[in-house]
């Protein structure tokens, strides 16, 4: 299976040591995404899902962590599609006792008075819980994509603007965007993505991010700079070309013993340095011929050959 930052990310962040209050709204934001609350006449069950078996083991342990005195099963459905995908599952049995554990209030309270936020007030119950809905179905792209970006969504759009509105006290550039029946929150910015994984206590994958986007910020500007010194030859090459064009006119004309010595010396120095810019045959001509010749004087030297030249 090819290398994913996403899960690997996701996979460094639930394994992370958490405290039974933080894991707690660890579990309330995965469960917000990815749970679902079946009920039956004489029970109830808490149903968790994720395509990622890594992150299904390590809810599974943390579930009973927090509540070893309840039954939990992990299940996987394998669908059939051409992707081959498998969906796992945890089912939690009785799902209300996980519920109020985890919420503190019942089922039938968690949307109908948005009850959820007020949980989450604490910036330590807000980090864990947004880490939950991250790790439930977000996604990040790899540190030497084209673009950088970084998202999650939510089913509740009163919930999604209540996270969001909390979330931009960390990182201001945080965007909402509807989607069908989806709100998805995302950021672009690779500071902001480097700074949101450090947020989910991935260190070891902040490292690597920063290092990706370090040799990949390199590597720009390497090839920025050599872009831009063919550039610079591709100038000077034409410039040549120009002041060629103009000497082999004042040989055809047989003007050139007619100039000036200085100028001589100028049509002998440029014929020898094809390459050289303008400023450099300046140096070239003052080190030989001991004057006292800038890049501007140069320019002046040209116009009156070339004016000679159409004489």
């Amino acid at each position: 299976m090819p290398f994913s930052f996403s899960a690997t990310a996701k996979s460094e962040s639930i394994k992370a040591d958490m405290t039974k209050n933080q894991l707690k709204y660890f579990l309330a934001g995965f469960f917000v995404v990815n749970g679902i609350y079946k009920i039956y006449r004489e029970s109830s069950i808490i149903r968790l899902s994720n395509l990622n078996a890594t992150i299904i083991k390590e809810i599974y342990k943390k579930v009973n962590k927090l509540l070893p005195e309840i039954k939990t099963t992990i299940s996987v459905l394998k669908e059939k599609n051409f992707k081959n995908t498998s969906n796992y599952f945890i089912e939690i049995d009785p799902g209300n006792l996980f519920f109020e554990m985890i919420f503190g209030f019942q089922y039938r309270d968690v949307f109908s008075n948005l009850l959820i936020p007020k949980q989450i007030e604490k910036d330590d119950n807000f980090k864990y819980f947004v880490n939950g809905i991250f790790v439930a179905n977000g996604s990040v792209s790899r540190p030497n994509s084209k673009y950088y970006h970084l998202e999650f969504s939510l089913n509740n759009l009163e919930l999604a603007n209540v996270i969001l509105k909390r979330l931009k006290k960390y990182f201001p550039n945080f965007k909402i965007l509807q989607r069908k029946n989806k709100c998805l929150l995302y950021i672009k910015k690779a500071n902001d993505v480097s700074d949101f994984i450090k947020f989910i206590n991935a260190p070891n994958m902040v490292i690597l991010f920063e290092d990706s986007r370090i040799s990949r910020d390199f590597m720009n500007s390497i090839n920025r700079l050599n872009n831009f010194d063919i550039y610079n030859q591709e100038k000077t090459n034409s410039a040549f070309l120009r002041h060629y064009e103009i000497i082999k006119t004042l040989k055809s004309k047989k003007l050139i013993y007619s100039l000036d010595e200085k100028y001589q010396n100028f049509i002998k120095i440029r014929i020898e340095h094809k390459e050289a810019s303008l400023d450099e045959l300046a140096i070239i001509i003052n080190e030989k011929y001991k004057y006292n010749i800038t890049k501007s004087g140069i320019n002046h030297w040209l116009r009156h050959l070339k004016k000679v030249s159409l004489s």
